[in-house]
């Protein structure tokens, strides 16, 4: 018989969770872990248990890809001393000549194509952009032991600082605005403007900054013209010839405008050349699917040989036309 081993009426015996000793089921207390034990064994839970600490983020608030590299530049063509055309595959060329010679950059440059072209010769090297613009020129010079980078960034070519910042070629390129359109449905841009900023680091040390600042603006024309023509014929005096199957759509402010556009893509794409000896006559193009005479010359300076362009109008229609210029200025600063 142990000391808890007694009536007590509405009691029973326990053991303690701890000690192992029997007791009245009445005498014992909970514990914090969820069992029951002495008065001896009992004991509150610590303080430590309840603080909740502050969230350690270790993220970072953004990333960014590292940029490839684009300053180890290599002679992929050798030296050059004649008239060359360079290819989108170039990343640099050397030109040696005492004279006076022209490179011409790729016409359809690769994406972020760099060209370093220097001159090591005694002359005078021409740089033209072969149909695109380098700043916001066509061409532009190299004297003799310069040596300069060209960047297309898939709207022109941009002209580098030279090696260090007492050398500096140009602080902004003003690209002009260019118009998109016409459209039938606005444009849509990410929003009135646009920036972005390019670094490298020059000969120098130093880090030059490029920011490209894009401009949108949208407009509207309302009460415009389109109309759709088909099947453009030429007629030198005898059969028709040539035929050009459409549809061919076009815009003006007005219905001549429209008209007019109309008749000049004839003429550009049916040209006389040579036998082009009097200027466009009138035209017509008044009602669906009338005959369209888009110029009347005389043929090889013999007034009874007529050349004639002529297409049938399908369509001519009223409607609001889209347009969106957009302005880019490229800022260069060093630090």
């Amino acid at each position: 018989m142990g000391r808890a081993d007694y009536y007590a009426p509405g009691d029973h015996n326990a053991v303690c969770f701890e000690c192992g000793k029997k007791f009245k089921a009445s005498t014992l207390k909970r514990h914090w872990q969820g069992y029951y034990v002495c008065e001896k064994h009992w004991e509150p839970r610590h303080p430590q248990d309840f603080v909740r600490s502050v969230q350690d983020v270790q993220t970072p608030p953004w990333v960014q890809p590292t940029p490839a590299d684009r300053f180890l530049w290599e002679n992929t063509v050798g030296l050059i001393t004649a008239d060359t055309t360079l290819a989108a595959t170039d990343t640099a060329v050397s030109v040696g000549s005492s004279g006076s010679l022209t490179i011409y950059l790729p016409a359809t440059p690769s994406t972020n194509q760099i060209l370093v072209i220097s001159n090591v010769g005694t002359g005078t090297v021409t740089v033209d952009g072969n149909g695109n613009t380098i700043g916001a020129v066509t061409t532009t010079t190299l004297t003799a032991t310069v040596n300069e980078h060209f960047y297309w960034d898939g709207y022109t070519w941009g002209v580098w600082f030279s090696d260090c910042a007492a050398s500096v070629l140009n602080a902004t390129h003003d690209f002009g605005t260019t118009t998109q359109g016409p459209a039938e449905t606005a444009y849509t841009v990410p929003a009135d403007t646009v920036e972005y900023s390019e670094w490298w680091v020059n000969a120098c040390g130093e880090t030059v900054r490029k920011v490209v600042t894009t401009t949108y603006a949208g407009r509207s024309v309302a009460n415009a013209s389109k109309i759709i023509i088909n099947n453009y014929y030429h007629n030198a005096g005898v059969t028709p010839t040539l035929s050009l199957t459409g549809p061919f759509t076009f815009y003006g402010s007005t219905l001549t405008l429209a008209k007019e556009s109309a008749k000049t893509y004839a003429l550009s794409v049916f040209p006389v050349t040579a036998y082009v000896t009097a200027p466009p006559g009138p035209f017509t193009l008044d009602t669906a699917n009338s005959t369209y005479v888009a110029g009347h010359y005389s043929y090889g300076g013999v007034p009874d040989q007529a050349s004639l362009y002529s297409a049938a109008l399908t369509s001519e229609s009223t409607l609001t036309l889209y347009y969106l210029d957009i302005h880019i200025v490229w800022t260069y600063s060093v630090t």
